[in-house]
């Protein structure tokens, strides 16, 4: 940075700070990930992309599609085809024009990283009388498992929409977890084990009119 008390250069004095001060990327993992760019082989890049994407909440698919392209290496970039597989997402071109989107091996993984692959599965993502509530003395031994695992959920929303619900329910209990909030969690683990296969079925529509659409909303 400096050489006999003089400075080198500015742009040198910037990067040793940024290098001293700025925050790491588990304290600014946003930022990490804008920063991202690829240095080796596109599968270690998407390997590094996904482990800050999953410490993200809130970050739209598209901007996440957008970041990860920005980072490919220029000669990679031109080499995008047929998207089949990104960032978790698993996509299958069916013969009758219809596009099927699931994420059977980013759950599964989850699975395997929480130890509930050999758990059983169950029918339903939340039992209909669950309540949650902040006050308790039961707090989770490890928080920061808990916010790895609820982010990966509600990242697994995506094709799954049916856990919504309950995905925000414990996304509420992120600062404090409990054990109860921690339980509810396993609770969505679980019946995403029995349902790995399930997604979205996206199919062609073929109008021969215009297109109208209706919605419906109940608001005082």
């Amino acid at each position: 940075m400096s050489r006999n008390g003089k400075l080198v250069s500015w742009p040198v004095f910037l990067q040793a700070l940024e290098t001293r001060f700025a925050p790491s990327q588990y304290e600014d993992p946003t930022g990490a990930l804008f920063k991202l760019t690829q240095r080796g082989s596109v599968t270690d890049y998407l390997s590094k992309f996904e482990a800050l994407a999953n410490w993200i909440v809130g970050l739209p698919p598209p901007f996440l599609l957008n970041c990860f392209i920005f980072g490919l290496a220029p000669e990679d970039q031109r080499k995008l085809g047929h998207l089949d597989y990104f960032l978790g997402l698993e996509i299958k071109y069916l013969p009758n024009s219809s596009i099927l989107m699931t994420q059977t091996k980013y759950i599964r993984d989850l699975l395997h990283k929480t130890n509930m692959v050999e758990a059983h599965s169950i029918s339903s993502p939340m039992v209909s009388n669950c309540k949650l509530s902040r006050h308790g003395d039961d707090a989770f031994h490890d928080p920061t498992l808990y916010r790895y695992v609820v982010g990966a959920l509600q990242y697994a929303t995506l094709t799954r929409p049916e856990i919504s619900f309950v995905v925000n329910k414990v996304c509420q209990f992120m600062a404090a977890p409990l054990d109860s909030h921690w339980t509810v969690a396993k609770q969505i683990l679980r019946y995403l084990k029995g349902t790995l296969f399930h997604g979205l079925l996206l199919q062609p529509t073929f109008v021969t009119k215009p297109l109208v659409i209706q919605a419906f909303c109940d608001a005082d």
